[in-house]
């Protein structure tokens, strides 16, 4: 009979440390990995389970789970990438983009408007764009393994700030963490950090954001902007 310790299964509010190859289902096609088989950027990476860090389907599927399993999943376009939209399929003049320098032609990929779509044909002075993401209405597969749960404070913290920061550094002291970076955080952004690590890094009481102009950048100064929020 197989007995099952609790502390190794997955909760929501968890942070982990996993594993994952997301497939189109239908044809196999990889879409995004950690697998050093599949990729050459290969790393795990670190979420906190039910943050919507990774998709939905894929969120709800973890809850439950045993570390260091292998499990294979799979996702429903409504907890993938979308059904597709209609609405989100474009006409417009070729014009409009051959003034931005762009020579449309079907299969190719444009951002217009800082949106990606895909121009699905051309013909008599008009333009087909696709807006819908290449995946939507698709389902998917997940083959994924939780390697470990993070239990340091400061890892916590470094995981969360991955999703919104390039470059920084955590520095823990008592229940302080300082946060260097060389990202220029406006007081909305910081707020809703300090709100997110508060609800769920509990025992940090206070926050200190500190702006590094040029961090990482050998031979050259930083200057530090500090910002304490609590």
């Amino acid at each position: 009979m197989l007995v099952v310790v609790l502390d190794e299964l997955i909760n929501k509010g968890d942070f982990l440390e996993f594993h994952f190859t997301g497939r189109e289902k239908a044809s196999g096609l990889v879409f995004d990995t950690t697998e050093q088989e599949h990729s050459t950027n290969y790393s795990p990476i670190r979420i906190c389970v039910g943050e919507g860090n990774v998709l939905a389907g894929l969120d709800n599927s973890l809850v439950g789970k045993e570390l260091g399993r292998k499990y294979t999943v799979t996702i429903s376009p409504e907890e993938g990438f979308g059904k597709r939209n209609a609405d989100l399929i474009k006409i417009m003049p070729t014009s409009t983009l051959i003034e931005q320098d762009v020579e449309p032609k079907p299969g190719l990929t444009i951002n217009f408007g800082g949106v990606l779509g895909v121009i699905k044909g051309v013909t008599g002075g008009r333009t087909i764009i696709d807006f819908n993401h290449p995946l939507a209405g698709k389902e998917l597969e997940y083959e994924f393994t939780a390697s470990r749960k993070i239990t340091e404070t400061a890892e916590k913290i470094q995981s969360l700030l991955d999703m919104s920061l390039r470059d920084f550094d955590v520095s823990l002291k008592d229940s302080k963490v300082t946060v260097k970076t060389m990202d220029n955080l406006n007081s909305e952004v910081k707020e809703k950090l300090t709100q997110q690590i508060n609800r769920l890094v509990p025992d940090v009481n206070e926050i200190e954001f500190l702006h590094e102009e040029g961090r990482g950048k050998k031979g050259e100064a930083a200057s530090e902007e500090p910002d304490e929020v609590k």
